[in-house]
């Protein structure tokens, strides 16, 4: 199968998005991206709840369906959405795994950056590869986009996500996909 090449005139983060996502489709070994649309925000909302039980903080999740909405789907030819979402799941059609809920930054030292807000996979769908999955398909979003960073954080006592930030894999990923 041949790899989607990244359009000749890009269409900013989402069409990055869209171009990673079959780019990691093409190349997958049963972890299936998508973007998110409107539809899938119940999903969304749903999946950044279990992140805020999972992140220890319950009652810390104030947005809403109709929040997201409106910030991430807004309506009209020149609404900009204030964020964008990569949806996992374990092959075609499966349901939702995991998500990456990523914006458009902007560094003074670099110049554009795509920050990660969260990514989140749920209990039923670890250890089949979705977080690497999904970061590498925002790395290559990254690249495509001339971002100068890709920025996250990560909690202190969070293992798995640390051990995903052991950049062996992914600063091999990146050094190959610049060079």
């Amino acid at each position: 199968m041949a790899l989607p090449q990244f359009p000749s005139t890009p269409g900013g983060l989402r069409s990055a998005l869209v171009w990673a996502a079959g780019r990691s489709n093409a190349e997958s070994d049963g972890v299936f991206l998508r973007p998110a649309t409107a539809a899938d925000v119940p999903i969304i909302h749903g999946l950044v709840k279990e992140l805020a039980e999972f992140e220890r903080e319950p009652d810390a999740v104030v947005t809403t369906v109709e929040t997201f909405l409106r910030d991430g789907f807004p309506a009209g030819p020149d609404a900009t959405p204030l964020f964008h979402v990569l949806l996992a799941s374990l092959g075609e059609g499966g349901s939702v795994g995991g998500m990456a809920f990523v914006y458009q930054s902007y560094s003074t030292w670099t110049g554009p950056c795509i920050y990660l807000e969260d990514l989140y996979v749920t209990p039923a769908a670890r250890r089949h590869g979705i977080s690497r999955t999904l970061f590498k398909a925002l790395a290559g979003a990254a690249l495509v986009t001339g971002c100068g960073r890709l920025h996250w954080s990560v909690l202190k006592w969070n293992t798995p996500a640390l051990g995903l930030c052991e950049l062996r894999a992914l600063v091999a990923f990146w050094q190959n996909r610049s060079a």
